[in-house]
């Protein structure tokens, strides 16, 4: 399963054992680690 990083907002997925990629852009990627875009 390939997810852009905004399909991880409050969703619920059924458990999976198939490998799920993230393809999350700077802004999404400093949302969900908390780092600034600038460090990124």
């Amino acid at each position: 399963m390939i997810l852009d990083a905004g399909a991880l907002s409050k969703r619920t997925y059924e458990k999976r054992t198939d490998p799920v990629i993230l393809t999350p852009h700077p802004g999404e990627f400093s949302r969900l680690t908390g780092l600034p875009t600038a460090k990124i």
